[in-house]
């Protein structure tokens, strides 16, 4: 299945130019199920002032998977631990692709996702619906509306974060138990938008072991309690090299364990993973079929049954 240019079950296209000042002009593309009239992105993009949370409708909780800094295994983690959640515990659950300008959600999927989801409420009024894997987890982002893989956005920060107002809010999600959502690395606008309209319930902070990335996780845990947006805990990812014939346990960035400990402790968080740098993961995710993988699932799951229990579902 090609998912990109679209896909073949979504009845309608609509495609139109956006203008923005000053004098730019930038293309953007949508699908639905009746023709999308594209609000203007440029508007109402202010930060400042009283903001009211909006909920989702249909969904549960909204859980975020974060990283100040970029190449940690963000969106990796986002997707295993949707995967894992959905398949090993029986939740309704989907994937928001957030990173605008760095997608990558579709691209570790793309071997199982096969068609649009079909449980659209035809009652609703949101126009877009979201692809579906074979195991029934939903996914959507911008990547699933462009003409290509490689396609880049050249976007200012008011319009993506427009994009990521109508990826929230105009997708059919409902009905989901968590939607998890692949925000972009740093702790700008987009975080800023999703802070100030979207009731989170919890976001996890991705990190990998080096001590500069240290530097970078404690401003991630300050900026997210700034922003008011729970932190259920810590994952690093990277954490150690496991040999496949003695399984011994390699940490290649020295001790780990302890340096996230202290980290953790100091923010009065929990290290909720240390996931290694795995063969297999890295040939599922270069294959786009993390979701059909066992081991991965395996791999993700106490992850996921952790991150269940903080949002209070049974397991």
């Amino acid at each position: 299945m090609n998912l990109y240019g679209g896909c073949s079950t979504q009845r309608a296209w609509l495609s139109r130019y956006l203008r923005l000042p000053p004098a730019t002009t930038v293309f953007s593309r949508v699908i639905g199920h009746a023709p999308l009239q594209l609000r203007d992105l440029t508007q109402g993009a202010a930060v400042s002032g009283p903001f009211q949370k909006r909920v989702l409708a249909g969904v549960t909780a909204v859980v975020l998977s974060s990283a100040v800094k970029g190449g940690v295994g963000k969106s990796t983690v986002a997707v295993g631990l949707a995967s894992a959640l959905q398949q090993g515990l029986g939740l309704r659950c989907g994937i928001l692709d957030a990173d605008i300008y760095g997608p990558s959600v579709l691209h570790l999927l793309r071997a199982s996702v096969t068609q649009a989801s079909r449980d659209r409420n035809p009652k609703t009024s949101r126009p877009l619906v979201p692809l579906v894997t074979e195991s029934g987890l939903k996914v959507f982002g911008l990547a699933a509306l462009q003409k290509r893989a490689t396609e880049a956005l050249v976007w200012r920060g008011p319009v993506a974060t427009r994009a990521v107002q109508q990826l929230l809010f105009d997708v059919d999600w409902a009905p989901l138990d968590i939607l998890v959502v692949d925000t972009p690395p740093g702790t700008g606008d987009v975080l800023l938008t999703l802070a100030q309209q979207l009731k989170v319930q919890g976001a996890i902070l991705v990190t990998t072991p080096p001590q500069l990335v240290e530097v970078q996780v404690r401003r991630g845990l300050e900026a997210l309690a700034r922003l008011s947006i729970p932190v259920l805990g810590i994952v690093e990812n990277m954490a150690y090299v496991e040999c496949s014939r003695c399984q011994h346990k390699e940490e290649v960035f020295g001790a780990p364990e302890q340096r996230a400990a202290a980290l953790a402790q100091a923010a009065s968080v929990q290290v909720l993973a240390h996931l290694p740098l795995n063969k297999t993961l890295c040939e599922a995710a270069d294959q786009g079929r993390m979701a059909q993988d066992t081991a991965v699932q395996t791999m993700f799951g106490d992850l996921a049954v952790q991150v269940a229990t903080l949002l209070g579902f049974p397991v």
